[in-house]
């Protein structure tokens, strides 16, 4: 109810305002007084002339007459005027004050909807505001794919938003039921691969291996596949197979986010086919969800090359740095342990591991 005593009260002071500006008044006052006192100039310029003798009383008396006469006639003019104009103001009045509100309620009661609540100013600045709108999409995507579970549409839609959101297991469920549903092809593998990958926490397991492998059968030059095999024979103890399969990939790549995520592989593992800093790069063009995977593949990665043999003291450091950045603090003691037992012969490698240690707050007790 409050709604539409304001709408009233606004539509009403807005025609009250509108229908003043064209109301127009006729009257004598609208003659200027500047016209006046013109006029009076000039009768008095007509009694010097005659006083100092340049026009006689004859002449005098009919330059008074023209003056008053200029001045009638300009006063008609000036009256007559706002007479029309009111005229035109009424018509405009009538219109305006029955033609809007006319319009204006139903077109509201067609188009608005004043039945909805209040929205606060906090719900309206809110910054996660669009992703609560999303979180609410996917509540109604998904029940409705309960009702409609051969909807091919709502689990092509639901893929990319659970990979967005993080929800990687949601994520493998609706790539499986686009397999079942529209049948094998490379692409449809190495979707549900990658989702696989990505549950695992950037481990290969068995079931990405086998989709990774199925995509490969019928599109050996498939990007995608060629990128998770990089990672699954790196994962399998051949890092430097892994390498030159990814360089190979990089070097048929256009610029892009495709490229610029192998050459991100490439730096972690040594390779200098890419400037400093393309990983870094690369893991900040993904979403957050898919950053935080992308890190902890990369460690897993380093940790398992490291674990397999050699690494230098900077590896070493990275690794056990990077692994109690994520939160596994007992596994960088482990990695601590390892390195000091591979580089015991180098003092200055113990020194700079006891630094780390003491940096980080690690223990030695565990070992990977």
């Amino acid at each position: 109810m409050m709604f539409w005593i304001v709408a009233a009260l606004v539509l009403a002071t807005s025609l009250f305002m509108l229908m003043r500006s064209l109301s127009a008044t006729a009257s004598l006052g609208s003659v200027a007084a500047g016209d006046i006192e013109f006029y009076h100039s000039q009768q008095a310029e007509i009694a010097r002339q005659l006083q100092a003798g340049v026009i006689d009383e004859a002449e005098a008396r009919a330059a008074e007459v023209e003056a008053g006469r200029k001045l009638l006639s300009h006063a008609r003019q000036i009256v007559a005027e706002p007479v029309v104009d009111a005229k035109r103001g009424r018509l405009a009045q009538l219109v305006i004050g029955l033609g809007v509100p006319a319009l204006a309620l139903p077109i509201y009661l067609a188009l608005g909807q004043p039945q909805l609540p209040n929205q606060p100013i906090a719900e309206r600045t809110d910054i996660n505001r669009n992703e609560k709108d999303l979180l609410r999409l996917v509540d109604r995507l998904e029940a409705h794919l309960a009702e409609a579970p051969d909807d091919v549409k709502g689990f092509e839609l639901a893929f990319p938003v659970y990979m967005r959101l993080g929800r990687f297991e949601s994520a493998v469920g609706a790539a499986e039921r686009l397999l079942q549903m529209k049948g094998p092809s490379p692409e449809r593998h190495v979707q549900l691969a990658e989702a696989q990958i990505f549950a695992g926490q950037g481990i290969v397991g068995e079931e990405a291996r086998k989709n990774i492998a199925a995509a490969l059968a019928t599109a050996p030059e498939l990007p995608r596949a060629q990128f998770y095999n990089g990672l699954a024979i790196e994962q399998a103890g051949e890092p430097e197979k892994a390498l030159a399969l990814w360089r190979a990939l990089a070097a048929r790549l256009p610029d892009g986010a495709e490229k610029r995520a192998v050459a991100a592989q490439i730096a972690r593992l040594g390779g200098k086919s890419g400037p400093e800093g393309e990983a870094a790069d690369a893991i900040r063009s993904m979403a957050p969800a898919e950053q935080n995977q992308a890190v902890r593949g990369m460690v897993e990665g380093l940790e398992q090359r490291l674990k397999s043999g050699g690494g230098s003291l900077e590896e070493w450091q990275k690794l056990i740095r990077a692994l109690a950045v994520i939160g596994e603090k007992d596994r960088a003691s482990g990695a601590l342990s390892l390195a000091r037992e591979r580089l015991g012969a180098d003092a200055e490698a113990t020194k700079v591991l006891s630094q780390i240690a003491a940096e980080l707050s690690l223990s030695e007790e565990k070992k990977p």
